[in-house]
């Protein structure tokens, strides 16, 4: 057996790291000279090389490579490696599994003999130096990076074994995998004995202890995997439950249609054109039918559902777990490596400078990168087509050859047999064919060249997943859902004579569930058996022979080498076969029990060949799964689909419910509605006529007038089908969004945990900074400060008596208390120090607070409030036209503080700012802080600023401005707020771009975010505009110069009279066609060709826009995804304020703590307090029905003023002013918004609610805020498109409430023209004038305000003849905590209008444009002018309004696909053009008869009072006499099936390209990644440069001749 002794070098004390192998037979000059440069450079770093012979080929050397630590220390540093034993001690956040699942590795007892012999491994305790997988992580770095040569591409030990130079380069293992019965044991018998043995398939996997011997990469595949197999088990159990329902219910009347088919005597046609193609009885499909309905019943297709949300709940339960394990495993940050591949700088013969460096760099010009991802493209392309016609040909004739031979095993069963035998060939195919993509998706790759590794692994990752998903899926796809679609009926003799005779491949009369249930068996049954029996069965075999006393390196060195995209190709496997169980679960409900059965087998051998038949692999340092998270997200979006496609069409659940509503619940007879007839005499002449057949289908028989055609039922049934995947897929990805949000990222008990540690943390600092200061000796009582502050004055409000403390804050108070003291006395304690100046006959006044510069400095560590220093902006390189451009643009020129250059122009610098080096914005976050943190009573609940403000013990609270933003002089101070008011806020800046940086700077990342994306949102609305308007001008111009036929239809009829829409007798008037001519005008205006394809545009903009480089003079229109494009706007943004990660508001809110109960945290031992799930969730249940019923109150509103309209509109129709008269319904349509109160609701709401954290809060009351105003705004438009007219059938129904809501109609008309007005009204008379009016209510509010205290403001002027700072600010307008999120709302409710309904109006981008630049100006003005300053808040981004644009942006795509749809008449117009081959007599058939007979009242016409005997009325009814009058045409559920269809397509088209051009969109520009990329190699060129300078490579070397490696 081989001894631990063989893990070091000969001096028994360095342990081997990693070894090298070199063949001495195969070396050459060249390769010589390489290795020895290579070896130097290594001992140069400071690594020891132990050569030694290889004791079985004497020509095989190994080179035993050394790390030592504080090489280690020092270089894991530089690699972006954090060390355990550096990492603060902390309790683990994965859970410990039950004991009936645990193992001594994952439920440690110190009592355990295991524990006694693995202390280091099995503690909680930190170790002392790196881990052996830390150690190998570094070492392979510099390995990596060693040149091996003076070329710029000769470096790394990858290129080295390309080369051939070495042999062979890996780690070691741990020693022996063999368990011993005494002594210490080493973490890979550990692994051996616990993870991968099969005696643990039922235990829980070690995944801390695998993360440490393998690396995070490994971790994270087995983390998913156990968690895969964790949730298909109740998956597994429900599948079974369906199949179990199945059989009980075999023999019920739940499966009399099988019962019908075996007792059949009906005869089928021959289903081929072969000559010895048979006639069959239906019964001979009994047992199809019977094993049929195992997979096709009701409890399959609730199972179907349940699948995809349990596909949701997976995808979100591993977001969680990832998370968990990236806290863990401390790699949430961790970025991912963007060097150079050698081979791409290889390569790359051309070089360019740098735009961020200035320096040279290799590359490949874009056009031959281009060319290289266009040629793989294409090969991609026409690999999957030969592969998918390959598949499809072997498939076809199979299945077809059924019949052709009399043999006795497939007498009785043909087609079973041809099904069978059909799909085990097709299974043998996929194996073949994987084996061939693997090696053309690396082939491709190569030929690609990516940039970086990440690029290449991800590059090779799609590819290669692309042409698996064809090779698996194709035959599977092609059986659910295009067999037997192509059969018409066995007269069509072009059956046999189309390409392959497709349309003669039919399935059983059963239907096609069956052979796809057989074909997924196969499958999954078969690769079971191939990819883990077989492995389990067979070993991976060794090179040669191991010896148990074999030296530890030479054993390793014959194993099994671990291919390159070994963990790659096992992603692969799981992720098909993954999709498999989303995908065809609804006609296969077994798939979870083949793959559970699969993946625990899966699971064991993969652990049983990584620690006993593998190579150790380098361990890899990754934050995720990286892209395959992308595909599952895709895979679990495609198996909604697959699912609603399945049930809908592959399945008979449609045709079976239908059945049941209108025929017979009990099924009886319904065989017969899934056959036609067919005359047999037609194909044998020898038949006499009548003879007939009958095949699968819905077409008239052959003594109908339309023999062998379409039957109105097919067309009902199939509209019914896709309503069934409309309303199945919404719902779907509706609970999916629902479900996404609920679960949270973390685990409570994480964040608890978190939350816990960084409190602790902060108590230890601000220990720390209480130390530097004596509260006793800084403790002023207020009266003191009072008298101090009233003998001398206060220059300009700024500073303090003193002249030199400049005040920060000011605290408003109208009488003292003892709470006031004690919380004084807190702030004092906190290190800031306060000044209270009176003024005599005033009731108020106020506390001026300052922050010591070093209470600053402290402080800002705390609260992680970095400085801000000025970095090199790494944005694109684009010209500013000067006419955008403004002074605040110019480059800064002091560190820490943007001013323009005024000594130039003979002015002075602002008298307010101070020496420090944070700004005023940084030192008002932490003194918010510290007001916040600051207690008056002894419970710990008792503190804060907020609750004093509630308790009008305080006053106002508010931090000051720089000074005042306007003066008279032009020597006068320039601050930071008179340069946004002359430089931005002034409403002759209109068109200039807004100073971000400055913004910034002044007010904080939240108000600068805000105003960045209100830029950005208002540049994106440029194209769409001008497209917009272009559109209006050209339907327009087309409306007065072209002759369009269906307004001319209405124009010009005269004689046919519309059927009066009235609830009440005296109401109801015939008005001909023609009196409708405006209203035909006004919706050609708004549906036709061009706003389609406008619809189509904005729908990519709802989730697009353009690249605009307008803010540097150039406008480049491009169709991007609009949130793709903010989202690098900002990330840029980001990276240039430094506030990539955004950790702060996680504490306690003191409102919550005011009610909490104590609990103990199992692990810490800590008393943590913690609000009841129980009180928590009935708090959430309360106030959702509370916002649900204020919807309901909406939408009541809503109702209400319909039927007021209703009303209005019928008064009109008798009044005397004709045009009036005649356009009734458009003056009907203006209302205004009916509930304003929502957001102080919200607030109320989200306080009763009562959420943790201050983020918590705020998030809560942006999602009620939104949907109240959501429903309050949109619930008028969402009537008008979708549901008005809809309830209206035939002329006057009965029912007083049906009555009243068939008379809003459109007739003869759509509702586009409604709808549009609706919306231009909203959007400009509404935010328009709302705006306008928000100017005068705010000077009027200002005028008040400032009147109310002008008694206290003559006193102040005569005693001091200015207005201290403090007091000017208080005379302003108070900033609401919330006046960001009002703003954003309204905005985004704007982006709403832009985007739901652009189809109905397409001026809506413009109105939207102008309202944008006005309310931009507004705002800005506000807050310069006429506001306090907020508040400064650090800021990541736009938080939850990114959540909220991307619902929107899916939302809108739905809602312009139903406009497209359903209320305009675009889809039916284009069937009838095609089929008719002009627009004549269009709008007749948009229109039924109706007999005036049939209408019992007294009518009133507007000519002679003469009742025509026919009205026309807006339906698709059969006409009066026939036998089914009144009932809806064939013509109908045509025009629905067409108009379903079409929304299907749009949506799936829409998403598919928008998921193509997000993944084409990269987060962070280039540029701003090569800066970053730049920043961290420079960091770590200079720390390898000092490390080479402490180490003496000469001290360093051994005693072994370097020049002679081979002769050793």
């Amino acid at each position: 057996m081989r001894t631990h002794s063989s893990l070091f070098f000969h001096d028994g004390r360095k342990t081997i790291d990693f070894v090298l192998v070199y063949k001495s037979d195969q070396m050459n000059e060249t390769a010589m000279t390489k290795q020895n440069f290579y070896l130097d450079n290594l001992i140069k770093t400071g690594l020891y090389v132990e050569v030694d012979q290889f004791s079985v080929d004497k020509n095989t050397y190994f080179m035993k490579i050394h790390i030592p630590k504080e090489i280690v220390t020092r270089y894991a540093d530089i690699f972006d490696i954090e060390l355990t034993c550096n990492r603060s001690e902390r309790p683990s956040h994965i859970e410990a599994p039950c004991r009936f699942m645990a193992t001594p590795l994952t439920r440690p007892d110190s009592a355990d003999s295991v524990y006694a012999r693995a202390t280091e491994t099995l503690s909680e305790k930190q170790p002392n130096e790196a881990t052996s997988a830390e150690r190998i992580m570094v070492l392979y770095k510099i390995l990596c990076r060693t040149k091996f040569g003076v070329d710029r591409s000769a470096y790394g030990i990858d290129k080295l074994l390309k080369e051939k130079v070495f042999a062979d380069a890996f780690p070691l293992h741990e020693g022996p995998r063999e368990w011993s019965e005494n002594g210490p044991l080493t973490d890979r018998q550990l692994l051996c004995r616990f993870w991968g043995s099969p005696r643990c398939w039922y235990k829980a996997q070690p995944m801390n202890l695998i993360e440490k011997y393998y690396g995070t990469e490994l971790a994270f595949y087995f983390a998913w995997l156990g968690l895969y197999i964790r949730m298909l088990m109740p998956l597994a159990a429900a599948s079974l439950l369906c199949v179990v329902y199945g059989l009980v219910t075999l023999g019920t009347s739940e499966n009399a249609r099988s019962n019908e088919i075996c007792n059949s005597d009906i005869l089928m046609c021959p289903r081929c054109h072969f000559k010895d193609c048979k006639y069959t009885k239906l019964s001979n499909s009994c047992i199809q039918s019977h094993v049929g309905y195992l997979f096709d019943n009701p409890g399959t297709i609730t199972f179907a559902v349940v699948t995809s949300f349990w596909a949701t709940v997976f995808i979100e339960l591993w977001g969680r777990r990832q998370a968990v394990l990236q806290l863990e495993w401390n790699v949430k940050s961790l970025e991912h490596d963007i060097s150079m591949r050698p081979q791409y700088a290889h390569a790359a013969v051309k070089t360019k400078v740098s735009p961020v460096s200035g320096a040279p760099m290799p590359y490949i010009p874009n056009a031959s990168t281009t060319n290289r991802f266009c040629k793989t493209f294409q090969l991609i392309v026409m690999i999957l087509g030969i592969m998918g016609v390959i598949v499809y040909r072997l498939t076809i004739i199979i299945l077809l050859h059924d019949t052709t031979k009399d043999r006795k095993i497939t007498t009785e069963n043909t087609r079973m047999f041809a099904v069978v035998t059909g799909s085990f060939i097709s299974v043998c195919f996929i194996i073949t064919f994987k084996a061939i993509y693997t090696k053309v998706a690396l082939w491709l790759t190569n030929l690609e060249n990516p940039r970086t590794q990440y690029q290449y692994d991800n590059s090779y990752i799609y590819k290669n997943y692309a042409l698996a998903f064809t090779n698996n899926y194709a035959v599977v796809l092609y059986i659910a859902f295009f067999k037997g679609r192509f059969y018409t009926h066995p007269g069509d003799k072009s059956l046999w004579t189309d390409v392959g005779a497709i349309g003669s491949d039919i399935c059983d009369p059963t239907g096609c569930s069956l052979d796809l249930s057989i074909q997924v068996t196969m499958i999954l049954f078969i690769k079971l058996f191939m990819n883990n029996f077989l492995q389990l069965l067979i070993p991976v075999p060794a090179k040669s022979y191991i010896p148990p006393d074999m030296p530890q390196c030479e054993a390793d060195y014959l194993k099994a080498d671990l291919n390159q995209f070994y963990l790659i190709d096992e992603y692969m496997d799981m992720v098909i076969q993954y999709g498999f169980v989303v995908f065809f679960v609804a006609a296969f409900p077994l798939a979870p029990v083949l793959a559970l059965i699969n993946n625990f087998v899966e699971l064991r051998v993969d652990s049983y060949k990584f620690t006993n038949s593998f190579r150790r692999p380098v361990p890899k340092r990754v934050a995720n799964v990286g892209a395959w998270m992308g595909i599952l997200q895709a895979l679990t979006y495609v198996g909604v689909v697959t699912n609603a496609l399945v049930i809908a069409f592959t399945s008979e659940f449609v045709p079976k419910e239908i059945y049941r509503y209108n025929v017979d619940y009990k099924l009886r007879g319904y065989i017969n509605t899934t056959i036609s007839a067919f005359d047999r005499s037609e194909l044998d002449a020898s038949l006499p006529p009548g003879s007939l057949c009958y095949y699968p289908g819905k077409r008239y028989p052959p003594d109908h007038e339309f023999k062998y055609t379409l039957t109105r039922d097919y067309w009902y049934v199939l509209a019914v089908r896709l309503m069934v995947v409309v309303i199945f897929e919404h719902i779907v990805m509706l609970t999916k969004g629902i479900l996404a949000y609920a679960i949270p990222d973390v685990p409570a008990h994480v964040t608890e945990r978190i939350a816990l540690e960084e409190k602790k943390d902060k108590e230890a600092r601000f220990a720390a900074v209480e130390k530097l200061h004596d509260a006793q000796e800084r403790r002023n009582s207020i009266d003191a400060v009072s008298q101090k502050a009233m003998e001398k004055d206060v220059p300009h409000g700024c500073f303090f008596s003193d002249g030199k403390k400049r005040a920060d804050y000011a605290l408003v108070i109208q009488q003292s208390s003892d709470t006031l003291k004690n919380y004084i006395v807190s702030l004092e304690k906190l290190g800031l120090e306060l000044e209270v100046v009176r003024k005599p006959d005033v009731e108020e006044y106020f506390i001026l607070i300052h922050i010591p510069p070093k209470q600053v400095d402290a402080y800002s560590k705390i609260y992680d409030i970095g400085l801000e220093i000025p970095k090199r902006d790494v944005a694109p390189k684009r010209r500013i036209l000067k006419f955008f451009q403004t002074d605040l643009n110019a480059p800064l020129k002091k560190r820490g503080y943007t001013h323009l250059d005024f000594e130039k122009k003979n002015r002075v610098y602002n008298l307010c700012a101070v020496s420090s080096e944070f700004v005023s914005k940084d030192r008002i976050m932490i003194i918010q802080k510290l007001l916040e943190r600051a207690g008056f009573g002894k419970e710990e609940h008792e503190g804060g600023l907020n609750q004093l403000l509630k308790q009008q013990i305080v006053k106002d609270a508010y931090p000051l401005h720089d000074g005042p933003a306007t003066s008279a002089s032009k020597n006068v101070i320039q601050n930071d707020r008179r340069l946004l008011y002359l430089h931005w806020a002034k409403f002759s800046c209109w068109y200039k771009e807004a100073p971000l940086d400055l913004l910034q700077k002044y007010f904080g990342c939240e108000v600068a975010f805000y105003f960045a994306w209100v830029e950005f949102f208002t540049l994106m609305l440029l194209p769409p505009a001008i497209l917009g308007v272009l559109v209006f001008v050209i339907n327009l111009t087309n409306l007065h110069i072209s002759d369009i036929t269906q307004v001319n239809e209405i124009c010009q009829e005269h004689g046919m009279k519309m059927c009066p829409a009235c609830a009440y007798k005296r109401y109801c008037v015939y008005k001909p066609l023609s009196k409708y001519c405006f209203y035909a005008e006004g919706n050609f205006l708004f549906d036709n060709y061009l706003t389609v394809v406008y619809a189509v545009f904005m729908s990519f903009w709802g989730k697009s826009g353009t690249l605009s480089n307008f803010r540097m003079g150039l406008v480049n229109f491009s169709a991007t995804l609009f949130l793709e494009l903010w989202k690098r706007k900002q990330n840029y943004l980001r990276t240039k304020w430094d506030v990539q990660y955004d950790n702060e508001e996680v504490e306690i809110r003191p409102e919550y703590r005011s009610e909490l109960r104590k609990r103990k945290i199992e692990k810490t031992g800590e008393l943590e307090p913690l609000l009841p799930h129980y009180i928590w969730i009935s708090r959430v249940i309360a106030t959702t029905t509370i916002c649900f019923f204020l919807i309901l109150v909406v939408l009541a509103a809503v109702f209400s003023v319909t039927v007021f309209k209703i009303i209005f509109a019928a008064e009109a129709r008798v009044g005397t002013n004709k045009f009036f008269r005649n356009h009734n319904r458009m003056f009907a349509s203006v209302f205004g918004s009916i509930l304003q109160m929502y957001g102080k609701l919200s607030i109320w709401l989200t306080t009763l609610e009562n959420p943790r954290t201050k983020r918590d809060f705020d998030n809560s009351v942006l999602y009620k805020r939104y949907f109240l105003a959501f429903a309050n705004n949109y619930s008028a438009l969402f009537y008008i498109a979708f549901f008005k007219g809809r309830f209206y059938r035939i002329p006057f129904p009965e029912g007083a409430i049906s009555r009243l809501l068939a008379t809003d109609t459109c007739q003869p008309n759509n509702c586009v023209l409604l709808l549009g007005t609706q919306l231009a009204f909203l959007m400009v008379l509404k935010r328009l004038a709302g705006n306008i009016i928000s100017i005068i209510i705010l000077s009027e509010q200002k005028n008040f305000k400032t009147l109310t205290r002008k008694a206290r403001r003559e006193k102040i002027a005569l005693a001091d003849k200015v207005i201290p700072h403090y007091e000017a600010d208080f005379v302003l307008l108070p900033t609401n905590q919330y006046l960001l999120t009002t703003e954003f709302c309204e905005m985004i409710i704007e982006f709403g209008f832009v985007t739901f309904f652009v189809a109905a109006f397409p001026l809506a981008p413009l109105c939207s444009l102008l309202n944008n630049i006005l309310e931009h100006r507004l705002d800005a003005r506000k807050l310069v002018m006429n506001y306090r300053r907020p508040p400064a808040r650090k800021m990541s981004g736009i938080g939850a309004w990114d959540g909220v644009m991307l619902g929107v942006t899916y939302l809108s795509t739905a809602t312009n696909a139903f406009v497209i749809a359903f209320t305009s008449d675009f889809v039916w117009r284009e069937y009838y053009r095609g089929s008719h081959g002009s627009l004549g007599g269009f709008v007749k058939s948009t229109l039924s008869e109706y007999a005036t007979k049939d209408f019992p009242l007294f009518h009133r016409t507007s000519t002679p009072a003469v009742v025509p005997d026919v009205c026309y009325y807006r339906d698709k009814r059969y006409a009066p006499g026939h036998t089914q009058q009144y009932e809806l045409t064939s013509e109908y559920w045509i025009d629905i099936s067409l108009r379903l269809a079409s929304v299907l397509v749009f949506e799936h088209v829409i998403l598919l390209l928008n998921g193509i051009l997000s993944y084409a969109i990269p987060d962070l520009p280039t540029t701003v990644k090569e800066q970053m990329h730049l920043d961290r190699q420079m960091a770590k060129e200079a720390k390898i440069k000092s490390i080479g300078k402490q180490i003496n490579a000469s001290q360093k070397r051994q005693s072994v001749n370097h020049s002679n490696w081979l002769a050793v």
